[in-house]
């Protein structure tokens, strides 16, 4: 079973939803639609008004080559060419420019696409009066082009483009029977051509359209999934480097932290400092106040810790051990730390009726240093932070001690 936030689970389980639905309709739920028509709005804006511009070049062929050819008498040719250009050209030109520079939503792009179908469908009904008897029918004929065009090269859904498509194919189909001067069977086959044409046409943008649709269903769902898999893959990277108990980094992302503090160090030529931390008698408070009591204590230490270390990355490095990293630190501020650690962790006030160093719980704190970024190595800082630590166990416990001062 898919496993991600109950968000995930939830458009997952839609977008699956609507995979299994085997009816006509090109309509998600609302929540899924609105998110489909936000994420292809722009790509559709750009798509109307290259097809559009390839449409304007293609029509101006056209318009040339009805002249070229004579179909226009020559003293009609000029009003022919400025009435097509006002019909089509002019209106076409400022929808794209309208698209291109003031990006619009779906409703609104679907009107102006719209409007600019019964624009071209009425241009037959106005030029034919410019052309001779074999050049009108010629237009007429031609008008099947922009049928096709509208209902499957425009990206529009296929709602709006029906509906502009069934307004564009009557009107064509009136204007030939009021206007155009050719027999009846001429009349009627152009007819039944645009209807022709308008049908298969939209079977075609139906079925472009609920490609899209579900090509869209199945990249979300694989872009869910995918987000799933990371964000898992992260949270387990998190865990492994993550102590359970005091939720402290543990041991292995305190000696990956380490390797990079030192690097940066050496870059930039700071010094680091690292504080390696043992509470004292820790053996005696398990066994006077058990385990579970002894996991309680760590937690609070640990809360201690990250508490007096400010920006310090602190971390669980074994059963009692901890150790806190400082860059940019030199000794005595790494002392100063240390110092408000070891207060901070007596200042808790943890009974141990078993200590022979206080009543309450208390640590001893080793803090090395190395300045010289030539022999800053992390293996060695980490030897004299040790080596710091058990002079201070040593010598009286619940006390800091420098590697300056270790014997």
């Amino acid at each position: 079973m898919f496993k991600g936030t109950l968000a995930q689970e939830h458009l997952y389980t839609q977008t699956d939803a609507e995979l299994a639905q085997t009816g006509l309709s090109l309509q998600f739920d609302t929540e899924l639609e609105t998110q489909y028509q936000e994420s292809i709005n722009t790509l559709r804006n750009k798509q109307f008004v290259l097809v559009t511009l390839i449409s304007l070049l293609i029509f101006e062929a056209i318009c040339i080559g009805i002249v070229a050819k004579g179909e226009v008498p020559s003293q009609l040719a000029g009003a022919f060419l400025w009435t097509s250009h006002l019909l089509v050209v002019v209106p076409t030109s400022l929808a794209m420019a309208l698209i291109h520079f003031f990006p619009q939503k779906k409703t609104r792009r679907e009107l102006v696409f719209t409007v600019l179908c019964l624009l071209v469908s009425l241009m037959p009904a106005v030029n034919h009066n410019y052309l001779a008897s074999d050049g009108a029918i010629g237009i007429y004929f031609g008008q099947v082009l922009a049928i096709i065009v509208f209902n499957i090269a425009f990206p529009m859904t296929f709602r709006y483009t029906a509906i502009a498509s069934a307004l564009t194919t009557s009107i064509l189909s009136l204007s030939a029977l009021m206007f155009l001067d050719a027999s009846w069977r001429t009349t009627s086959a152009i007819i039944e051509t645009y209807f022709a044409a308008m049908i298969f046409s939209l079977l075609a943008s139906y079925r472009i359209e609920k490609s899209e649709r579900n090509s869209y269903l199945l990249m979300l769902r694989e872009s869910i999934r995918n987000l799933v898999i990371q964000q898992q893959a992260e949270e387990l990277a998190l865990l492994s480097q993550t102590d359970p108990l005091t939720e402290l980094p543990n041991r292995r992302a305190f000696d990956h932290r380490l390797d990079t503090e030192i690097q940066k160090a050496k870059n930039e030529k700071t010094p680091v400092s690292v504080l390696m931390i043992d509470i004292d008698h820790f053996k005696d408070y398990n066994d006077y106040y058990g385990h579970p009591a002894g996991d309680a204590c760590l937690k609070q230490v640990a809360d201690a810790i990250k508490e007096a270390c400010g920006e310090g990355f602190a971390a669980r490095i074994g059963g009692e051990e901890f150790a806190v990293i400082l860059a940019h630190s030199d000794e005595k501020q790494a002392e100063v730390v240390a110092n408000h650690v070891c207060g901070t962790i007596f200042s808790r006030g943890i009974e141990h009726k078993n200590s022979s160093t206080a009543h309450v719980v208390t640590a001893s704190i080793g803090a090395a240093t190395q300045n010289d970024v030539t022999t800053l190595d992390a293996k060695s800082l980490l030897i004299d932070a040790d080596s710091a630590l058990y002079f201070g166990k040593r010598n009286g416990r619940n006390m800091v001690n420098a590697k300056q001062n270790a014997a």
